[in-house]
């Protein structure tokens, strides 16, 4: 075989490979292990790279796809995560973000929701809070709720009831 046979055998083999990551940077570069190589450090593709953003760095030990144009790896990036082991879920049509622990952070002017939310958990809140309807905290509404005890005058009220 040639080594120009030989080189475009090697290239096209390049051109999808499936590794594990095995180190991560910040900036936004990533190592993959792909049989015998570890890639230099190469680019980690996002879902969003413009005007919005999403940054989700690859875990270490995570299964992923990498291109390469032209069977080059100077140039390969990560597609993506390729699933290795169980599912965060066996419901199929419910999608899933599970962070394991970790932390995430949206950042914008504003965040609307058009959905009822469950929250399962503490909310911490550092501004003001404004509700166009009621509020309710254990059965009690802060719009309708009554107090006991009243005494016209200087007096204080009960709590709610």
């Amino acid at each position: 075989m040639s080594f120009e046979s030989a080189e475009a055998d090697r290239r096209i083999g390049n051109l999808l490979s499936i590794g594990k990551v095995s180190d991560v940077y910040p900036n936004g570069t990533a190592r993959v292990q792909i049989g015998d190589l570890t890639t230099a450090p190469i680019s980690v593709g996002k879902l969003r790279a413009g005007a919005m953003q999403v940054w989700w760095m690859p875990s270490l030990g995570e299964q992923v796809l990498v291109a390469a144009p032209s069977g080059d790896m100077a140039r390969a990036v990560i597609v993506c995560a390729i699933l290795a082991g169980n599912a965060p879920s066996a419901d199929i049509a419910t999608p899933v973000i599970d962070l394991r622990g970790g932390e995430m952070v949206i950042r914008g002017a504003k965040l609307k929701i058009e959905a009822d939310l469950e929250i399962d958990g503490t909310i911490d809140i550092t501004g003001n809070v404004t509700s166009a309807a009621d509020v309710v905290a254990s059965g009690i509404s802060l719009k309708t709720h009554v107090h006991g005890g009243v005494v016209s005058g200087g007096s204080t009220t009960a709590g709610p009831q």
